[in-house]
């Protein structure tokens, strides 16, 4: 193309240069021009415009033009055989060191860890098991909780699935144990891979768990596999339950590269075609491309789906010389950046890549100075120079940028706390549960004067002139549990919301990679999403954009150096110097912590490093889910190990939690407050992640607080960091706690943060607490629960339930939010503690240095205590639960203490020690009125007498009853050996004392007994037994003792040789009723004509089925006695039943059954006599084995009602209703009406229905109706069948069998086969 001057001005931008165009300008001064353009670094426009100036005649010019071409990528995983990523370990400088293997078979789903993250872990878990071991985790089972390859279930759900129903003790005299399910809570966190589950046998009652249900830890490794050596490396390879499957010094991490199969950065370096196209591992389609400086290429390139582009533009002209022009192509790459002003919440930024471009230029042949000879010699050497230098020019991606939004869900506002009180109003007396005396009958109550006055064993309030009086004991008032969070934020300032810091963490090595300090204000939600103007006062939001740095390259974001836009967002610089090298590869995880410095609420979410493709477009940027900032998941509790009055080994001494707004005493051994601090999913927080710090204050004055130190400045702010971590406050030895109400504060700046200023700023405005602090998890008492959770293991040991070897169950507390962990220190000094007598004359006084253990005498009339007890006496801040007191405890008596010095109390309710059910009441204590599980001080009292063990079985034992367990019952193994009945003198003994033992039968024939007036015999007499088997011990009765005289029957006790008391504290004897045999010998069949021959099938079971009693006495030095009596009480006088007719019958088919399946017939539902047999005499037990009736009853009776409303054969079904004729039998009254030594009625798995009212014999409405009912069974209506046998019957006689057809030869619509049927009997074998 020619272009010819038609102007002073040339249009050089309207010029359509192409590839080797000749430009014509007029004049001949051309050396000048050139040889300045040569060295002028400037544009081929400039360069034009410059020419036009400078040449004044026309002049042929050659245009040159380059190409460039590459790709825009970043690093991609390389993949192994199977296509999966490969795992390797690099060094500090990124480089592979060695390769691990492929995320196939044993590294499928497995995940990196670092070995800091894992020592903390483990550090946790320890220091959890340590404390728990011997307490509520005894017993305790460490289950997976992650559903592995091929299996549908973790083993955590198939052991909860698994689990025994929890049998709770009945509440009520007349009820039954009741099965409860342990309900498991679902974990729905892949960050939990096991869990610590609590023994189902240490829980009492299901329904007193917390959310967490048996639940006691979580754990994110496999704790059932820890590896010990994996805590000093850096990083860790874990497989999918968390268990050690590699361990390194390095990293571990992906093996990643640009190009598939690499051994180089740049592959096929002249290279730009399909096949190298599919070897790029990430590419980035979508980028704009352009290339400065400007050479005449107007608009950007796109990058295609290999991320690759080409591109041809003009370079400056170089007529007469040769040079090089150094440029460089620009890749705009895309980053979603959130901002709340446009709608959809999401816009598009700029991350610029550069790489440098090399051009070269030879003008000689071009040149018109250059002769024509020796032109064809400067072609063919420009023809041979190797123009490309950098012949591709990839454009490589080493950044990315994590962004999202947060949220602290409050409103907008003044910063404000929510610290109202709950509802910490006192119980009425109707809302009170107390069953001191164990009957499990609620104890009657009257609140009088801020008093319960309590009256035991169902008695009834007396009053005088409206007071009441002649109560049992009396308690302090009990309060409402108030178990709401406390303290909570409710509003947060935009200056307050600015002070979130940011962390990103490498989970791998646990490194943290990069920290950005506090918020913009531009990054907060002043406005509403969506574009609009409304402000937002809703929630306080904001959103964040991190970008982090590989290696190489050189990069800019909206114009800025990286280092300037680090700085601008407040980057921590160092960090980069730190970790430049090692850098995060795609398929990393990373974690991203945000904290909410003014007020410590915190969010932490996690995810792996990828790119974004959005409409054909790749972005740099890693979006995260929302974070949520919430009250932080950090529980502090306070323990204390108090001073032992003997000076037991500090290991002896118990280890008591300090409730919230508990208290402590100046003699405690130590007070140690421990944190627990974890993500709000129970996954762990990075190790070094700049935590919180805490102070301890003091009430200095009437609601005042300000800053003390425990024990000198070192302990005056202590630092928060995560996982498990202890501090002690108080050393024995060491510097001691102060009389003072104390509290811990926490601040959501660390010790080292600048901003810790603003911790800690006490204001009266504030009730007298921070303006700002970390609302933390504080353990609260649930005393209403812990006093539920003691009766029933109190009637769980009764009733043999729960095991004779389960410990007494831990106070319950519960964890909710309170704005401090607060404790008070009390000194306290019990100086004597006085038992006075009868006559008012002290006894004795208790000498609290010595060891020996104090008895109350039958003769102690009140017991004084004498005792100083001091505090700060500054009022301290409002509390959240009831207000403080102290209390002193004698038994289950309460006194309120008062505070001072010389003070003296007494308990005047001496006599309700004898009615308390629970030997370990039986002492003084001290405890607040809120925290009652915190026992600060105690002293155990004894008492002198006999302590019967009548039976190995829990229930039996603790009726002080037995069963008698003969050779001929043994030989047919439906019991043990017989149990030894044993008997404990406790008394205060001196070497000198001697004992005498004696037992005997109680009184038979005719002597009246203590049964209750519901059997029907007047004459109930107890059988005469003799005994055996005696001996005696020192600490068991383990050596025969020597008879003085008799065998134990009634009128002829045995008595034992005089024996030292210290060698003879325990005494023994088995019952021996060989004289007393069961008649008749040989089961016999039933039938009236063998009522009054076959001995025990009389309706008086206690004349032919009596209870075997025994008095045990105990002669000290021959002048004071002990005694006590020993009895079978009824549900074992019925158990006894199955072993006689075991012998009898010769058949241990029914067994021995548990006490715990027998029932009050009161607790059964009232639809007939579940004891009875039909015509005989009322049943005289008020107890029967149910396993399968009441469920049987409730089937079809329920059943009947709809089925009877169709007709039976086209006749209507009378009216008649259903009811049971005969239930359970014990199996002396089995003998009296059947011949079946195998009944299923004497197992309680059996009914008799009949229908009342009066029906002829026989009738068609009898038929009808039973043969209504025997339609409804064998066609299963309603699942009315849930039984496998079934029969209709005539005085014991079988009419029709299940399957057989009712047969109706009349066609009459009545089978007169069942016209005389009197029941309809039906029984199950579960």
């Amino acid at each position: 193309m020619f272009v010819q001057k038609k102007s002073p001005q040339w249009c050089l931008t309207q010029l359509p240069f192409k590839a080797g165009v000749r430009v014509w300008f007029n004049g001949l001064a051309v050396i000048g021009s050139i040889l300045l353009l040569s060295v002028l670094s400037v544009t081929t426009a400039q360069a034009f415009a410059l020419l036009d100036a400078l040449l004044p005649g026309p002049v042929s010019i050659q245009i040159p033009t380059a190409s460039h071409s590459g790709y825009v990528m970043a690093r991609g995983l390389e993949l192994g055989p199977n296509q999966q990523p490969m795992l390797v370990e690099s060094d500090k400088n990124g480089d592979t060191i060695k390769e691990i293997g492929e995320m196939v078979g044993v590294y499928k789903d497995a995940f990196t860890l670092s070995g800091a993250t894992y020592k903390s872990l483990i550090d946790s878990y320890n220091f959890y098991d340590q404390e728990n071991r011997n307490g509520i985790g005894r017993g305790a089972k460490i289950v997976s909780s992650v559903v592995e390859e091929g299996q549908s279930a973790s083993e955590y759900d198939s052991v909860c699935a698994a689990l025994p129903p929890v049998m709770v003790a009945a509440s009520s005299p007349d009820g039954a144990p009741q099965a409860k399910t342990i309900a498991c809570p679902p974990i729905n966190d892949e960050g939990i891979r096991t869990v610590v589950l609590r023994n189902a046998q240490t829980i009492i009652d299901p329904e007193l768990l917390g959310p967490d249900g048996p639940i006691l830890f979580r754990s994110a490794i496999d704790l059932r596999n820890i590896e010990a050596s994996a805590v000093s490396k850096k990083s860790l390879l874990l497989s999918k339950t968390g268990s050690v499957l590699h361990q390194s010094d390095h990293t571990i991490t992906f093996k990643w590269h640009y190009f598939k199969d690499g051994t180089t950065d740049r592959p096929g370096l002249g290279q730009f075609n399909d096949a190298l196209h599919e070897r790029v591992l990430s590419p980035i389609p979508g980028a704009k491309i352009q290339q400065s400086p400007f050479m005449g290429v107007n608009e950007y390139l796109t990058s295609n789906a290999h991320g690759g582009y080409r591109m041809k533009y003009h370079t400056i002209p170089c007529p007469c010389t040769a040079r090089s022009y150094p440029g460089q192509i620009i890749a705009d790459v895309p980053y979603r950046n959130f901002n709340p002003k446009t709608k959809g919440n999401s816009a598009y930024y700029s991350f610029h890549v550069k790489t440098p471009t090399y051009d070269f230029c030879s003008g000689y042949s071009s040149c018109p100075l250059i002769p024509a000879l020796f032109l064809p010699s400067i072609i063919a050497i420009e023809s041979t120079i190797a123009i490309p230098v950098i012949p591709r020019s990839d454009l490589r991606v080493s950044a990315i940028f994590l962004t999202g939004e947060g949220s602290i869900p409050v409103e907008v506002g003044d910063t404000q706390y929510s610290n109202e009180r709950g509802d910490n109003s006192a119980l009425n007396a109707d809302e009170l549960s107390y069953d001191f005396d164990g009957d499990r009958r609620t104890d009657k109550a009257v609140l009088y004067n801020d008093q319960y006055y309590v009256y035991l064993n169902g008695r009834d309030p007396e009053f005088v002139d409206g007071q009441p009086v002649n109560e049992d004991l009396r308690r302090q008032k009990d309060f409402n549990t108030d178990l709401e969070d406390r303290g909570l934020l409710t509003a947060l300032s935009g200056e307050d919301l600015e002070q979130t810091d940011l962390y990103v963490y490498r989970v791998s090595t646990g490194q943290l990679i990069l920290e950005r300090i506090g918020l913009k204000r531009e990054e907060w939600f002043t406005y509403k999403d969506g574009g609009t103007d409304e402000e937002n006062t809703d929630s306080a939001d904001f959103y964040y954009s991190l970008m982090m740095r590989g290696l190489g390259g050189s990069a800019t974001v909206l114009g800025d150096s990286l280092e300037t836009w680090w700085s601008k967002a407040d980057v921590k610089l160092e960090l980069f110097e730190r970790h430049k090298a090692d850098i995060l590869r795609t398929g990393e995880q990373v974690q991203i912590v945000a904290i909410n410095r003014a007020t410590g609420y915190m969010g932490s979410v996690t995810a792996p490093i990828k790119l974004q493709t959005n409409n054909g477009r790749t972005s740099i940027d890693v979006p995260f889910e929302k974070l949520i900032l919430r009250p932080p998941n950090l529980k502090v509790y306070a323990q204390r190990k108090p001073r032992s009055k003997l000076e037991l080994a500090e290991e002896d001494i118990d280890l008591y939690t300090i409730g919230s707004e508990g208290a402590g005493l100046l003699s405690d051994n130590y007070i140690k407050i421990t944190t627990e601090w974890f993500a709000h999913n129970g996954t762990p927080l990075p190790p070094d992640l700049p935590g919180y710090s805490a102070m301890i204050a003091k009430i200095t004055s009437d609601n005042t607080l300000n800053e003390d130190a425990a024990c000198g400045s070192q302990l005056n702010e202590i630092d928060i960091q995560p996982g498990v971590k202890p501090t002690l406050l108080k050393l024995k030895g060491g510097c001691d706690l102060s009389k003072e109400h104390y509290y811990l504060y926490f601040c959501g700046h660390n010790q080292a943060s600048e901003g810790k200023d603003q911790c800690f700023n006490f204001k009266d405005s504030n009730g007298g607490r921070p303006d700002r602090y970390v609302p933390v998890k504080v353990a609260v008492f649930d005393e209403q629960a812990t006093q539920q959770q003691d009766r029933l293991y109190r009637y769980g040991k009764e009733d043999g339930t729960i095991a004779a070897n389960t410990a007494k169950p831990e106070p319950i507390y519960r964890w909710v939010y309170r704005p401090e962990m607060q404790f008070s220190v009390f000194g306290l000094t019990v100086n004597h503690i006085n038992r006075v007598d009868d006559e008012n004359q002290p006894q004795n006084i208790i000498d609290l240095t010595k060891q020996d253990t104090p008895s109350l005498t039958g003769g102690t009339d009140y017991v004084e205590v004498l005792y100083d007890i001091l505090m700060n006496n500054d009022a301290p801040l409002t509390s959240f639960g009831p207000d403080r007191e102290l209390v002193l405890a004698l038994g289950e008596d309460e006194v309120k203490v008062i505070i001072g010095q010389d003070n003296k109390l007494k308990f005047n309710n001496i006599e309700h020690l004898a009615l308390l059910d629970s030997k370990d009441l039986l002492t003084i204590r001290l405890y607040t009125n809120n925290d009652a599980g915190n026992i600060l001080w105690e002293w155990a009292f004894d008492t002198e007498g006999l302590v019967i063990y009548s039976s190995d079985d829990e229930g039996s034992r603790a009726n002080k009853s037995f069963i008698i367990c003969d050779s001929a019952a043994q030989g047919r193994s439906i019991c043990n050996k017989q149990q030894a009945i044993t008997a404990e003198l406790l008394v205060d003994a001196s070497p000198t004392d001697t004992v005498v033992w004696k037992v005997e039968a109680l009184e038979g024939n005719g002597a009246t007994d203590d049964l209750d007036s519901s059997s029907n015999s007047s004459n109930k007499p107890f059988a005469y037994g003799k005994t055996k088997d005696w001996k005696m011990g020192q600490v068991a009765a383990n050596i025969t003792a020597l008879t003085q005289s008799g065998t134990g029957r009634y009128q002829t006790p045995w008595i034992s040789q005089s024996r030292p008391l210290l060698q003879a504290k325990f005494f023994s004897f088995r019952p021996d009723m060989s004289d007393e045999r069961h008649t008749p010998s040989a089961y016999t069949s039933g039938g009236n004509a063998a009522f009054s021959i076959n001995g025990t099938k009389q309706t008086d079971v206690w004349r032919h089925n009596p209870h075997v009693a025994y008095k045990v006495t105990a002669t000290v030095n021959g002048q004071k006695t002990y005694d006590a009596t020993v009895k079978m009480d009824e549900v074992d006088v019925l158990r006894q039943e199955y072993i006689n007719h075991s012998v009898a019958a010769t058949t241990n088919y029914l067994g021995l059954p548990e006490r715990f399946k027998f029932k009050t017939k009161s607790s059964l539902p009232a639809v007939g006599e579940w004891g009875s047999s039909g015509t005989n005499a009322p049943y005289a037990y008020h107890y029967v084995q149910e396993d399968g009736m009441v469920r049987m009853w409730n089937t079809i009776s329920t059943a009947f009602v709809a089925h009877r409303q169709n007709p039976y054969n086209s006749l209507t079904v009378p009216s008649h209703s259903l009811a049971v004729s005969s239930a359970f039998r014990n199996p002396e009254r089995n003998e009296r009406v059947s011949s079946a030594t195998q009944s299923k009625h004497m197992m309680g798995r059996a009914l008799d229905f009949y229908f009342t009212g009066s029906l002829g014999l026989p009738s068609d409405e009898r038929a009808i109706l039973f043969g209504s009912l025997w339609e409804m069974v064998e066609d299963g209506t309603g699942n009315s069948a849930q039984a496998d046998f079934w029969q209709l019957e005539r005085l014991g006689s079988s009419l029709k069998i299940k399957g057989q057809i009712l047969l109706d030869e009349n066609a009459d619509g009545v089978p007169e086969e069942i016209l005389s049927a009197d029941h309809f009997h039906i029984q199950d074998n579960p």
